[in-house]
């Protein structure tokens, strides 16, 4: 056994002050008795006086308040193991550790203030999973996905340009390693392609200063694989030079290029803002006020949450019940005690004792209900969605389906945002999750998550579908008997059956008109010109010949060699058929080998953590 809430046994000390308090009065109630007639006296005058009934009624009192106070310190004993989904996101952060970002143009640096962005960030999100990228010309995963936001901000506090195999920019490799990191470490579902609220992201930090050229590469891959894409860019337009720090952090000089003139490092936020439009995300500057960072939290509180893992404890059973039905049988007792003795059957009393406590013990345990914030939740989404407020809804509901994820009442409200935002292939998902987990506990909403999912459908073009699900919200309406929803699912199919209808006789008018021009075409060429009639039989009096006579025309020309048919260069280039090289292609095929050692010693340099360029920072 033990106590949720212990401090309130400290209230039993009023337990002894108490009696002695009762004690005292009764005697002193006694001594005045006293003073007007003996207590053999008192019997016989007034028998019902109960010199001992106040104690005995006082004892009950603090008996019943003694158990109430031990209800209130919430006893529990025995156990059970219960298991609970866990839902969140997965989100990358990927910080640039160049030497550019130790540039102070900002204060205290590039790569400081970066790094109190990370830490916004992740407070931010709290349960979700979140992971860390460092890179500069090459790239490393620093932290895994994990739920330990603290492990992770502690793996940022400690992160440098030390910690880089290679000096350099390449944010095409960090985007690359951040994207492969989530494909590998993601346990949940992972996201569709084209769908814009997966619930996997990346966080890009950088100043933009990007000495390769696959940054726009590896953002249009993390587009196609449906993660989310967010870049905060770092620094000013003016710059500054690159510190050149030793081991212990302290500053020896300032970076200088081969001509010896000091390396201005310049904040590059175009280059980010090209990176964001690739991927299809979303870029901001990075401030001291941090209000970028509350304009990505709307952003991403609007995004679908997966199921990340299962989680299971063991839970205690309340027993606090028991003390508190002890306390009340005592409280009813003590009013059921007379203040005074009783010369007629008591048997009244114990049947209002026996009463109350059977009152008492039929009270119905209070049914457990949804959490109060996911309610509220879901009110105010409500509410901004009729207002028009389109980003605030999605930041409410998901905020609520993060607290109860399996409700289809959210799941539904969800599907309605997406499908007002034009975003078909979501809304979809969220409607059939709605109908198949309110199908038995709540008609009235699966008819009308059918009804929603066939308008989805028939915007996406999927017409067969959606006239199958109107057909099962025409069904789930005459169930619960809404002729207004079975009047609107009978209209759209009417409508989805005349649309498809008409695209049949305008493809079957298509092809008419198609056919009819083919056959003009061919009347048009079997019709004889007038003009060439007579050239074309002079031209078939000539081409009559005897099938063992060869024409003369034709062995002039075998036998004359400067009259035979002479390619072009080009054509002799295609049709070559020697099977030696001539000297030219010789040379041909010796450069297109130098070309392919050059690439091939490149990529061994850029394996093996060698610079292929000349910038270090």
């Amino acid at each position: 056994m033990k106590f949720i809430h212990p401090e309130w046994f400290w209230a039993l000390l009023i337990l002894p002050v108490a009696f002695l308090l009762i004690l005292w009065d009764e005697r002193q109630r006694r001594k005045r008795f006293a003073r007007f007639a003996d207590e053999s006296t008192w019997a016989v005058l007034a028998p019902e006086v109960d010199f001992s009934a106040r104690v005995r009624k006082a004892v009950v009192w603090m008996l019943a308040f003694a158990f109430a106070i031990a209800a209130l310190a919430q006893p529990q004993w025995g156990m059970h193991e219960e298991t609970m989904k866990v839902t969140g996101m997965d989100v990358m952060f990927v910080l640039d550790i160049s030497n550019s970002m130790e540039t102070e143009d900002v204060m205290p640096s590039r790569l400081e203030m970066a790094k109190h962005e990370i830490k916004s960030m992740v407070e931010r999100i709290p349960g979700d999973r979140v992971g860390l990228v460092t890179f500069a010309a090459s790239a490393a995963v620093s932290c895994p996905l994990t739920t330990d936001s603290d492990y992770m901000l502690g793996e940022v506090k400690i992160t440098g340009p030390t910690m880089a195999a290679t000096q350099g920019t390449d944010i095409g490799l960090g985007l690359e390693t951040a994207r492969r990191a989530l494909d590998r470490g993601g346990e949940q579902a992972p996201p569709q392609a084209g769908v814009a609220n997966s619930s996997h992201a990346i966080v890009l930090i950088s100043d933009g200063e990007d000495w390769e050229s696959s940054a726009i590469e590896s953002a249009h891959r993390i587009k196609q694989a449906g993660i989310r894409l967010f870049v905060f860019g770092v620094g000013t337009q003016r710059g500054g030079p690159v510190p050149d720090r030793d081991e212990n952090g302290t500053l020896v000089a300032y970076k200088k290029d081969r001509t010896g003139q000091p390396v201005i490092s310049k904040f590059r936020p175009d280059t980010l803002e090209e990176v964001a439009q690739a991927g299809g995300g979303k870029y901001w500057n990075a401030t001291d006020g941090e209000r970028e960072v509350d304009a990505w939290y709307s952003e991403i509180a609007g995004l679908s949450r997966g199921q990340i893992g299962e989680r299971k404890y063991a839970v205690f059973e309340d027993r606090f019940q028991y003390p508190l039905f002890i306390a009340v049988l005592l409280v009813l007792l003590e009013m059921a005690i007379p203040a005074r003795r009783l010369l007629t059957d008591r048997i009244g009393s114990w049947a209002v004792i026996l009463l109350a406590g059977a009152v008492a013990a039929g009270i119905p345990r209070p049914a457990n209900a949804a959490p109060l914030n996911a309610y509220i939740d879901n009110e105010h989404g409500i509410k901004d969605f009729k207002a028009g407020n389109i980003d605030a809804a999605k930041r409410d509901f998901g905020n609520a389906q993060a607290v109860v994820p399996d409700s289809p009442e959210l799941l539904y409200n969800e599907g309605v945002v997406q499908l007002g935002e034009g975003d078909a292939a979501s809304s979809i998902q969220s409607f059939q999750e709605a109908a198949k987990r309110s199908e038995k506990s709540n008609p009235r909403l699966n008819a009308e998550a059918l009804y929603n999912l066939g308008e989805a459908l028939a915007k996406k073009g999927d017409i067969k579908n959606a006239q199958k699900t109107y057909i099962d919200a025409i069904r789930r309406s005459q169930r619960i008997k809404d002729a207004h929803l079975e009047a609107e699912a009978r209209k759209n199919l009417e409508l989805l059956a005349e649309q498809q209808k008409q695209k049949q006789q305008q493809k079957q008018q298509k092809q008419n008109q198609q056919n009819n021009k083919n056959q003009k075409n061919q009347q048009d060429q079997q019709k004889p010109k007038s003009g060439n009639q007579k050239n074309d039989q002079q031209q078939q009096a000539q081409n009559q010949k005897q099938p063992n006579q060869p024409n003369q025309d034709d062995q002039q020309k075998k036998d004359d060699p400067n009259d035979q048919p002479k390619h072009y260069k080009d054509d002799q280039q295609q049709q070559f058929h020697s099977q030696k090289l001539s000297q030219e292609d010789a040379d041909r095929v010796m450069q297109e080998l130098r070309r392919q050692e050059r690439e091939l010693e490149a990529k061994l340099k850029k394996k093996n953590g060698v610079t292929p360029n000349d910038h270090d920072w």
